[in-house]
C-alpha cells in the first residue's frame, strides 16, 4: 500500500494504481468493520438478554430488519440499511433539538427554584469578587481555545440583562465573522445558533417524538414569573422525566448507529473480503449471534463466542492504524477525478469516498451534504441577517420572558468571542451580576458558575 500510495502521490501509473488503491484501502476497511461488528451486533445481543436492558420499541423494529439484512450479507441490501441510517439521522437530529430546548428549559428552572429552595449567598459574598474569581478560573489556561471556551461557557450561565438591540448586535457581529469566507462555514455557524436558540421545531419532530413534544406543551403551561413552590417541583419532576427519556433514546440510537455503520462497511467492500482466519472468526460470531437474535439453533455458547473474541484482541487496534496511514481518500478526490472518470471507476470511489465518513467520530455524517466553497457576500449575508432576526422575534414574541433570556444565553455563548480585551470580559461579567435583581436568578447562577470555577 505504501508503495501504491507514493506513486498515486506522484502520478505515477495512475490507471493502475488507482484500482489497487480502491481494493487495498477497502480489503483493511472489510476486516476492521467485521471486527467491530461482530463486537456491536454481541453486545446488543446480550442487552437483548438481559431483562434490566430494555431496547426501545422503535429501535426494536430497526433491530429486527437488520437481523434480516445481516442474515444474508448481500450487496442488494446497500439501499435498505443506507435508508435505516438516514432515518436514524433524522431521529438524532430531532433529539439534538430537544436536548437544546432541554437545556434552554433547565436554565429557566434553575432561575426560578431558589425562590422555594434553601442557598445561602456565600459569606462576605461581593460581585466585585465573585468577578475576580471567575476571570481566575477563565485565565488559568494559556491556551486561547481553551480560554474562548470557558468565557462561553461562563456567558451561557451568566444573568443576563440585556436589549434585543444589544443581543441582536452582538449576533451580527458573530456573523460578520464569516463575511467574505465559505458560505458552508457560515451556514453551518447559522445552524448551530437555530439548534441552539430552538428556533424551529420540524413537524416530524413532533411525529417522532410525541411524548417529548407533548411534555414540553406541558412545560410551557407553567406560568414561570409567578410559578408556586408545588408548580417548581412539578416541574422539576417533568425535566427528570425528558432527561431519562431522551438519554435512553439517544444512548439507544447511538448504539444502532454503530451497527448500520460496521454494516455498511462491510457492504461497501465485500468485494475486496479476504478469506482469512480474522474473517472467518467474525462471520462465524456474526451468524451465530443472528441466529440467537432471529431465535433459531445456534451451534456456540455465549460463553464460546465470547473466547473466540480473544483471538481478535489487538487486531482492530492494528488496522485501525493502517487506516489512518493509508488514507488519502480526499487527496484522489481531489487531484484524479478526471482519471477515476475514465477508468469507470466513479461507482467504487463514491463507496471507497464514504469509508472514512463511517470511521469517522461523527456516527451521523450525512454523506450527501454539500460544501458550499462559494464565498459569502455582503447580499448572501445580509439575508442570513434578515431571516435569523425574523426567527428571533417570532420566537420572542411567543415565548416567556425566563425563556427568552434563556434563548439569549445559550445564544450568545454559541457566538466567536465578542470581546476585544480583557477588561471588556471583566465589565461584561461584573455588569450582569451587578444588575441582577432577582435574588432567586442570581442565587441559582452562582451556584451553577460556583461549580464550575471549583
Amino acid at each position: 500500500m505504501r508503495q501504491i500510495i507514493n506513486e498515486i502521490s506522484k502520478g505515477k501509473n495512475i490507471d493502475d494504481n488507482l484500482k489497487k488503491y480502491a481494493d487495498g484501502f477497502s480489503k483493511i476497511n472489510n476486516k476492521f468493520a467485521y471486527i467491530r461488528l461482530a463486537l456491536n451486533y454481541y453486545t446488543f445481543l446480550q442487552m437483548q438478554q438481559d431483562e434490566n436492558d430494555v431496547i426501545s420499541s422503535d429501535i426494536v423494529l430497526e433491530l429486527n430488519k437488520m437481523n434480516e439484512v445481516i442474515a444474508d450479507m448481500s450487496e442488494e441490501d446497500i439501499s435498505v440499511v443506507e435508508d435505516m441510517r438516514n432515518n436514524i439521522i433524522r431521529k438524532m437530529q430531532a433529539l439534538t433539538y430537544y436536548v437544546d430546548k432541554y437545556n434552554v428549559y433547565e436554565f429557566a428552572y434553575n432561575r426560578v427554584e431558589y425562590k422555594y429552595h434553601d442557598y445561602d449567598m456565600p459569606a462576605n459574598y461581593s460581585d466585585e469578587e465573585f468577578t475576580r474569581k471567575i476571570m481566575k478560573y477563565i485565565f488559568d489556561d494559556e491556551d486561547t481555545t481553551i480560554i474562548n471556551s470557558k468565557i462561553c461557557e461562563i456567558i451561557g450561565q451568566l444573568p443576563i440583562r440585556m436589549t434585543k438591540s444589544k443581543f441582536f448586535e452582538y449576533v451580527n457581529s458573530g456573523l460578520d465573522v464569516y463575511n467574505q469566507g465559505e458560505k458552508s462555514s457560515l451556514d453551518d455557524f447559522v445552524y448551530r445558533i437555530r439548534t441552539s436558540a430552538i428556533l424551529q421545531e420540524k413537524e416530524d419532530y413532533k411525529l417522532l417524538y410525541p411524548e417529548i413534544h407533548d411534555t414540553f406543551e406541558e412545560l410551557d403551561k407553567y406560568d414561570l414569573k409567578n410559578i408556586t413552590e408545588d408548580e417548581v417541583n412539578e416541574f422539576s419532576e417533568k425535566l427528570s422525566e425528558l432527561t431519562a427519556y431522551i438519554d435512553d433514546n439517544v444512548s439507544a440510537n447511538m448504539m444502532m448507529q454503530e451497527l448500520i455503520n460496521d454494516v455498511l462497511l462491510v457492504l461497501y467492500t465485500s468485494e475486496s473480503q479476504e478469506n482469512d482466519d480474522i474473517t472467518a472468526i467474525c462471520s462465524e460470531v456474526v451468524s451465530e449471534t443472528n441466529l440467537m437474535f432471529t431465535g433459531k439453533f445456534a451451534h456456540k455458547t455465549n460463553e464460546e463466542l465470547e473466547a473466540m473474541f480473544v483471538k481478535l484482541e489487538g487486531k482492530q487496534e492494528e488496522l485501525y492504524h493502517n487506516i489512518m496511514n493509508y488514507d488519502i481518500v480526499d487527496q484522489i478526490l481531489d487531484k484524479n477525478k478526471d482519471d477515476i472518470i475514465r477508468n469507470n471507476l466513479e461507482k467504487t470511489y463514491e463507496k471507497v469516498s464514504r469509508l472514512p465518513l463511517l470511521n469517522s467520530d461523527s456516527l451521523f455524517v450525512e454523506f450527501d451534504k454539500k460544501q458550499d466553497k462559494d464565498k459569502v457576500n455582503e447580499e448572501y449575508l445580509e439575508k442570513v441577517k434578515e431571516n435569523l432576526y425574523k426567527e428571533f422575534i417570532d420566537k420572542f414574541a411567543n415565548s416567556q420572558r425566563l425563556i427568552k433570556k434563556s434563548i439569549m444565553s445559550a445564544t450568545l455563548s454559541e457566538l466567536p468571542v465578542f470581546f476585544n480585551n480583557i477588561s471588556e470580559l471583566q465589565d461584561f461579567v461584573y455588569n450582569c451580576l451587578k444588575g441582577c435583581t432577582d435574588m432567586a436568578e442570581k442565587k441559582g447562577c452562582l451556584e451553577i458558575i460556583s461549580s464550575m470555577i471549583v
